[in-house]
């Protein structure tokens, strides 16, 4: 197993990286049976040609409007965070206890001096 980027990955997984990246990211961005079947090969899922011929049109389809999004003007235009113009309420950052601590401790099998008690776990 490798790290990459704080996630673990078997060679395999880094393997469908490197095949999708390489065979979806470079131009022509299409993809034929062979490919989806390549990939779920190395993502060890099952499919029929059936199944691959639709993925096939599925993932086309889904490359084709990634590329009219590359085509889109975006120079100059600052990024959204959201869609509509809007600020979340936000509430006063205050520590409070919840005044429910009684309630609470009722829960417990045993408590002392408004704490929960447990069995000493570390030497």
């Amino acid at each position: 197993m490798m790290v990459l980027k704080n996630h673990c990955l078997k060679k395999s997984d880094n393997d469908i990286k490197k095949f999708i990246y390489i065979n979806l990211f470079s131009k022509p961005m299409s993809i034929d049976s062979s490919v989806v079947k390549k990939i779920a090969h190395l993502a060890r899922i099952r499919i029929t040609d059936e199944e691959a011929s639709g993925y096939e049109k599925e993932l086309n389809s889904i490359l084709n409007w990634v590329e009219q999004l590359n085509e889109a003007e975006t120079e100059g235009i600052e990024p959204l965070r959201s869609v509509i113009n809007a600020e979340l309420p936000r509430r006063k950052d205050e520590v409070t206890d919840g005044g429910i601590q009684e309630a609470v401790l009722k829960n417990s099998p045993t408590s002392k001096y408004g704490c929960f008690v447990v069995p000493k776990v570390v030497e």
